[in-house]
């Protein structure tokens, strides 16, 4: 169940937050702590002014919150709420009151008995809810730092080890469990907390629209299909976006998520616990990867990267790993498209005769060298460390200049630029700067934030073509897309 963590100062602000996500959400949690003082007498006012179940939570500093009184005056608000209507009582595990706990109990409030640990998932952590589980009394919870991919495996097993207490929250903080708020169906978890305005980035909360509309998280069931990306910033992607969208739009038993990923070999078994179906792979392991798989498409030993592993089901314990570049195909299909609506039939080598320069030498470089000439391009390698250039161009067959040479260069039909220049700190950096646009050019950027970089800019004002990174984003997802689905490319289109 989707539950809203209210965080507002007023319980006014907090039931605006409510009427925002109503449709998505199955219950809240009130956090008495971080409402301003003269709200408490409101807080017993509460549940009837919302028609949802409603956990009441006083979190102290220790665990997270703002709570710095007394015990005993963190009691006496539970207390005064006893005949309020709220359906549960978060209490930390620490608090032993079985008087309280009879009187809500008798009033059928629902104990949730939670602990909190914001550095690591603790070695007690097991005996920890076994201990906080007494059959229909409490409700354990557990609340535990995930640092690393060997911590999100270890958790996912942790969980599955308690699948025998029908009743229980357990939730993974950070960008490392993030998964864990997205598939409580294999943790057991009876709610994912979400919020609007998350008081502590380390929880790694979600809002309750982005749970319910772009993971479709109410559709989720035992049978739904996994697939995610995996990298490292990986959390900023648009990917989740753009495959959960398709999946919606078919109507398919899909979820894609971003695993923050810092080992490859350890996520992999992640991988199979977790029966995941199709992986996209971005920085810094496109290369790395390439070593685990079983089967590599020609893409990817020309290339020297992966973007795209299937997970194809074997008669053995484990899935066969395929993997596949579709980085080339999401650059060659936008510049296709382009070229068509000047020339009508564009088909095979539909860039033989044309001159092609590429700047940059990096990861992207490959992808980008390899689809041009794949359509028959011919390709000149033009980078500011002419040793890098050089190598990249002895693996493709192509000529390798500086970069201080475009002052000098010929006049090319497409100009590409592949590095980070014109994105983040580097955006005010044009690398091409040196070359003379005659403004017949195609200028193609493979960057999409900013969507037109110094580089597009400068192509343009010369009256050249220009071509933004977006729809390679786009188009090397959806292949990507039809690889998680049918297993194969079905349509180039």
């Amino acid at each position: 169940m989707i539950f809203l963590t209210l965080t507002e100062r007023t319980i006014s602000e907090n039931l605006e937050q409510v009427k925002d996500c109503e449709a998505c959400i199955r219950g809240l949690e009130l956090r008495v702590d971080l409402l301003d003082a003269d709200q408490l007498d409101l807080v017993y006012e509460f549940p009837s002014m919302v028609d949802l179940p409603v956990i009441l939570t006083v979190r102290k500093k220790i665990d997270g919150g703002e709570y710095d009184g007394s015990e005993e005056d963190l009691l006496e608000i539970y207390r005064n709420a006893l005949a309020s209507g709220y359906t549960y009582f978060d209490l930390d595990d620490t608090i032993n009151n079985p008087a309280l706990f009879d009187q809500a109990l008798s009033r059928g409030i629902k104990i949730i008995r939670s602990f909190h640990d914001f550095e690591m998932i603790p070695a007690d952590f097991i005996s920890r809810v076994r201990d906080n589980y007494k059959k229909e009394y409490f409700i354990p919870k557990a609340a535990v730092a995930i640092n690393s991919t060997a911590d999100l495996y270890n958790y996912f097993k942790l969980c599955d080890s308690l699948y025998d207490i029908p009743e229980k929250i357990l939730i993974g903080m950070g960008s490392f469990g993030f998964s864990t708020r997205v598939l409580t169906h294999l943790t057991g978890s009876l709610i994912s907390y979400t919020s609007f305005n998350n008081p502590n980035p380390q929880l790694g909360h979600i809002s309750p629209v982005k749970l319910c509309q772009q993971y479709r998280y109410n559709q989720i069931e035992d049978t739904t299909n996994i697939c995610g990306i995996i990298g490292n910033p990986v959390m900023h992607s648009k990917s989740p976006e753009l495959h959960n969208s398709w999946y919606s739009d078919q109507q398919i038993d899909y979820v894609y998520l971003p695993f923050q990923t810092d080992n490859i070999e350890t996520f992999l078994k992640l991988a199979e616990f977790l029966k995941i179906r199709g992986l996209s792979v971005t920085l810094p392991f496109k290369t790395e990867i390439i070593e685990y798989l079983d089967e590599v498409d020609d893409s990817v030993k020309k290339i020297g990267s992966c973007n795209t592993v299937v997970f194809q089901p074997d008669s053995s314990s484990r899935s066969v790993l395929q993997g596949f570049n579709t980085d080339y195909l999401g650059f060659i299909k936008p510049l296709h498209q382009f070229m068509l609506k000047k020339e009508s039939k564009l088909e095979g080598k539909f860039l033989a005769g044309k001159k092609a320069c590429v700047i940059g030498a990096g990861g992207a470089s490959r992808s980008v060298i390899f689809g041009l000439l794949k359509y028959g391009a011919e390709v000149d390698l033009y980078n500011r460390t002419i040793d890098k250039a050089e190598q990249v161009a002895r693996d493709f067959g192509i000529k390798a200049f500086e970069l201080k040479d475009l002052q000098i260069a010929p006049e090319y039909d497409i100009v590409v630029q592949t590095s980070s220049a014109g994105m983040g700190e580097l955006a005010e950096i044009d690398p091409s700067h040196g070359y003379r646009f005659s403004g017949k050019e195609i200028a193609y950027d493979i960057i999409y934030t900013p969507e037109k970089t110094k580089f597009l800019a400068r192509a343009e004002e010369s009256g050249a073509s220009i071509l933004n990174g977006v729809d390679m984003l786009i188009k090397q997802a959806e292949y990507q897309h039809q690889y998680f689905t049918k297993g194969k490319i079905t349509a180039k289109s």
